[in-house]
């Protein structure tokens, strides 16, 4: 898609979608492309944990990395969380944005816990990365409530934009500036603060409150070789290991919004 960004923002812009299956992501991406390329309810494979493609728009190229649906039927609760995590450091270098896709509705609480969960998987350090892109929902009509869930989920009020990927092509491609523009903003000022972009020493950082010291599923187990395999020669041994078990215990303590 064509067009124009107007902050000064990376010339390579990361950009991990995250969400509920069916919220939107795979379609937010299709949006970006300008073209059905990626397919929805695809199964992805145990060596290839995202589908990642890339997008030119003026002179930067978008690189969207679609994770595996949270909620999604055909993977377990932890395989999803540790495919994610997998998914952030596939690129050379972590994501400038973690962008949220949510489907808009009335009470958006499993929502909140599910941002709940993807922050305490990245710890407080993710929090000026996350980004919310709502779908299905008229913004003129629900701004005052939309502002109050950014509140809540501890986004930063004007970290969000509104899609729809079944609008006009015009309208769309307006949208997809206004969304890039935004990101390029957060970009811009994590940047000034020293911190362009999420990192595996971030992530590092966090690993006190990943420690090895939960018991680890069955099913987690038959995955940690797998995702493992994925990790270990990005995050080192030590690191991927306490985050295969972090994420074993968040999947039981949400076992109810994932």
């Amino acid at each position: 898609m064509a067009g124009k960004h107007a902050n000064d923002g990376p010339t390579k812009l990361r950009i991990i979608l995250v969400g509920k299956t069916g919220a939107g992501k795979t379609s937010t991406i299709n949006t970006f492309l300008s073209k059905p390329a990626v397919k929805k309810n695809r199964l992805l494979s145990d060596t290839t944990p995202c589908k990642t493609e890339t997008a030119q728009f003026g002179d930067q190229e978008l690189v969207l990395v679609d994770t595996p649906g949270l909620c999604h039927t055909n993977y377990k609760k932890e395989e999803v969380l540790n495919k994610i995590t997998a998914s952030v450091f596939e690129a050379d270098q972590g994501p400038h944005v973690f962008l949220y896709v949510q489907k808009w509705v009335g009470d958006n609480t499993q929502d909140e816990k599910r941002v709940e969960v993807l922050k305490k998987m990245f710890g407080d350090a993710s929090g000026p990365y996350f980004f919310l892109l709502m779908t299905h929902v008229d913004e003129a009509e629900n701004e005052d409530e939309i502002t109050k869930f950014t509140q809540r989920v501890g986004f930063k009020t004007k970290n969000y934009c509104v899609l729809n990927n079944e609008g006009e092509k015009d309208q769309k491609t307006e949208k997809v500036k206004e969304l890039v523009d935004k990101i390029n903003q957060v970009v811009q000022t994590n940047k000034a603060e020293g911190k362009e972009y999420y990192t595996k020493e971030m992530l590092e950082e966090h690993k006190n409150r990943l420690k090895p010291t939960y018991w680890v599923s069955d099913a987690n187990r038959e995955q940690t070789s797998v995702v493992g395999g994925l990790l270990a020669p990005v995050l080192g041994e030590e690191l991927t290991l306490s985050v295969l078990n972090y994420n074993s215990s968040l999947s039981k303590e949400f076992d109810e919004w994932l």
